[in-house]
């Protein structure tokens, strides 16, 4: 939504996919390679062009091979790459050159395109100390959801494309332990790093709040982080909105009593922390 403001700028799914190459190879062959993409994403029916943003995430997976998403690549070694995702118990150095990494990709966008940048990368919840020793002026909005929603569109995600990205067979009993493991790594990594930001450079969002309201709540995003020119970007927001209408969300099926209990009890923090009813 953001990224629908033209002052900003953002990883492409090209640029994303091909971090080495992107600068020479973008304009050819992304147009070559149109012809053979998928018209929508595997788990949704949002639309998928190589224009389009996309997760940081992948370029660093791609340029260091340090990203809990590898671990969706080898689900028998997933154990290994979640140490990724806050990078609390891996050697200096290797945060160093993730650190490294990631400016290096950054300073390929913006030689690419001088707008300031936009990212988002579910991740990067984790990581909020890394990030700020790198760019002490970043700002962050943050977007909660429903707990229950989260791990259906997780669970729905895992069903559909992560299917697409084994190179191993993974142990289909243990795929919601993982994912409910890997989200409380996450959030007790943002709860403990969160108050290092100032607070002008961070927004804390409801999903909920935003479908139902998006210009309303966008306009809310650039009055607490200080960000000019939403008046400006009005009308193309509007229009981005507008298009937006024609989206259907996934339907999910109602969890098992069981599995929400599961939810429920690994996930209870989150619950409380952001008023959503268990």
């Amino acid at each position: 939504l953001l990224v629908a403001d033209s002052q900003f700028a953002y990883p492409t799914v090209y640029q994303a996919s091909f971090p080495h190459t992107f600068l020479s190879t973008e304009k050819s062959f992304s147009r070559w390679a149109d012809a053979f993409k998928p018209r929508t994403r595997m788990m949704d029916t949002m639309q998928f062009r190589f224009d389009l943003p996309q997760e940081d995430e992948f370029a660093l997976c791609a340029a260091t091979g340090r990203s809990p998403l590898l671990g969706q690549v080898f689900p028998r070694r997933a154990a290994f790459y979640d140490r990724y995702l806050t990078f609390s118990d891996v050697p200096a150095a290797v945060v160093e050159t993730w650190q490294r990494a990631l400016v290096w990709f950054l300073q390929k966008l913006t030689y690419n395109d001088r707008r300031p940048l936009v990212l988002k990368s579910p991740p990067h919840t984790a990581r909020v100390r890394l990030l700020l020793e790198v760019f002490p002026n970043a700002r962050f909005v943050h977007i909660s959801r429903d707990p229950y929603a989260v791990f259906q569109s997780t669970r729905h995600m895992y069903d559909t494309m992560v299917w697409h990205t084994y190179l191993q067979a993974p142990d289909t009993t243990a795929i919601d332990g993982d994912i409910l493991r890997r989200y409380t790594t996450m959030y007790d990594a943002y709860d403990t790093q969160r108050a290092l930001i100032p607070p002008d450079q961070l927004h804390e969002v409801r999903y909920e709040d935003l479908a139902r309201d998006p210009l309303g709540e966008l306009r809310q995003i650039y009055q607490a982080l200080g960000i000019n020119g939403f008046e400006r970007a009005a009308p193309r927001l509007r229009a981005y909105v507008a298009g937006l209408r024609q989206y259907q969300p996934n339907e999910h099926r109602t969890l098992p009593e069981a599995v929400r209990e599961r939810v429920r009890r690994a996930w209870r923090q989150s619950f409380d922390r952001w008023g959503y009813n268990a």
